[in-house]
């Protein structure tokens, strides 16, 4: 999360402009880290790791 999230503040500004394609993309990358980090199962739900981390999804933060 250190390197996603600094790149991801600096970015911010285009992400709501992006397609959408691009940010599901960036978002399931996002997910993915979470999940490597939290050795979460697969059947935990993307939406509870961001919870239990306390960051926003792409679409919260934007």
């Amino acid at each position: 999360m250190a390197l996603l999230r600094p790149m991801w503040s600096y970015g911010i500004q285009i992400w709501g402009s992006g397609k959408p394609s691009n940010v599901r993309t960036i978002q399931a990358f996002h997910s993915f880290c979470l999940r490597l980090l939290s050795g979460a199962p697969w059947y935990t739900t993307n939406d509870s790791l961001h919870k239990d981390f306390c960051i926003p999804t792409l679409k919260k933060s934007s």
